[in-house]
């Protein structure tokens, strides 16, 4: 088996042969669902995956961009707001950027690494 058709592999969550209307949505969606399939199969509890699909998603609107756009000043821009106007401790924003990591090491692109190159649906481009 490749690790690329590991449970979870967000190609695995696409249905072939099917145009996307929103094909950057879609992959998104797949790399979410993806991400959860991953962390039931390790034993999570349902409580800490919805927290990390919430940190994910809040993430991706701070940014307004799809995680294969990401960058490394993202991430300190977001924790920034998230102390100043969040007032949220240290220790929860440290929990944050964990949960946000695991989802990009997940979808092997770590934030603030270049690119790999990743084939996304038919029609999509990287620019959103």
């Amino acid at each position: 088996m490749r690790r690329s058709d590991l449970a979870g592999a967000a190609h695995l969550q696409l249905a072939d042969g099917v145009a996307q209307l929103h094909p950057h949505d879609a992959m998104f969606e797949a790399m979410l669902s993806g991400f959860q399939s991953q962390q039931l199969a390790r034993g999570l509890r349902q409580r800490t995956i919805d927290g990390r699909e919430q940190q994910v998603r809040a993430f991706l609107g701070f940014t307004n961009e799809y995680p294969w756009q990401w960058a490394a000043a993202q991430v300190d821009e977001w924790s920034a707001t998230l102390t100043t106007e969040r007032r949220l401790s240290p220790a929860t924003i440290r929990g944050y950027q964990g949960g946000l990591r695991l989802f990009t090491e997940f979808t092997d692109r770590p934030v603030g690494r270049p690119p790999r190159p990743v084939s996304l649906p038919d029609g999509a481009s990287r620019t959103g």
